[in-house]
């Protein structure tokens, strides 16, 4: 919907994944970047109804190209994006790795749904951006998922550069915490969740 009540359609996601080897693959279109966590997981498998403040800032998609790969407990995504300057030469580089250090690795889901109740599951990752149109316009991510039976807790932190346009101030760390008890296994759940802006108001949620 739009102002007014009026109607429109538009592109959310629109690529073409393909395998090269049994640990590689790639994908060419209209993507989100794979930088963080949050901004990757769909609307179907986000705990509550939004995404962090730093999650929505990176849900953008923009045209370019990624590979994969998976190794064991590590997997990995290097990506080339069109970036901030549209029809411009220069490109967004990015990256992430992630490392499953042990059980199985927190599933796709926020959350404790689907979660085993006789292992330690933990999720490392670390994202970087790279945005080759602006001075200082690079990003680093870290991340933390945690679940073991009906308890999940994961947190996450952006360090922002002073030249990048992305997410509520420029030169700012934000970082936000999630914790979650499941009451019914794969039916009831209570979380809650603390974020720090790092911003000049020193905003908290």
């Amino acid at each position: 919907g739009g102002p007014g009540g009026a109607f429109f359609a538009g592109v959310i996601d629109a690529y073409t994944p393909f395998s090269i080897t049994e640990q590689v693959a790639a994908q060419v279109g209209f993507f989100r970047p794979p930088f963080l966590n949050d901004s990757l997981r769909d609307e179907n498998e986000l705990l509550f109804i939004d995404r962090t403040v730093s999650g929505d800032s990176w849900a953008f998609r923009d045209q370019g190209v990624a590979f994969s790969f998976a190794f064991d407990q590590f997997s990995a995504v290097l990506g080339v994006q069109n970036g901030s300057d549209a029809q411009g030469d220069e490109l967004a580089l990015m990256g992430r790795v992630e490392f499953n250090a042990m059980g199985a690795g927190q599933s796709s889901s926020e959350g404790a749904y689907g979660s085993s109740d006789d292992e330690n599951n933990l999720n490392l990752g670390v994202g970087y951006y790279d945005d080759g149109n602006l001075t200082d316009g690079t990003a680093m991510s870290f991340n933390v998922d945690y679940s073991r039976g009906p308890l999940y807790a994961a947190a996450s932190l952006v360090d922002y550069d002073d030249g990048i346009p992305i997410g509520i101030q420029a030169d700012s760390t934000p970082w936000d915490l999630t914790v979650s008890y499941m009451f019914a296994p794969d039916e009831w759940e209570v979380a809650g969740r603390w974020e720090d802006f790092d911003d000049t108001n020193d905003s908290t949620m």
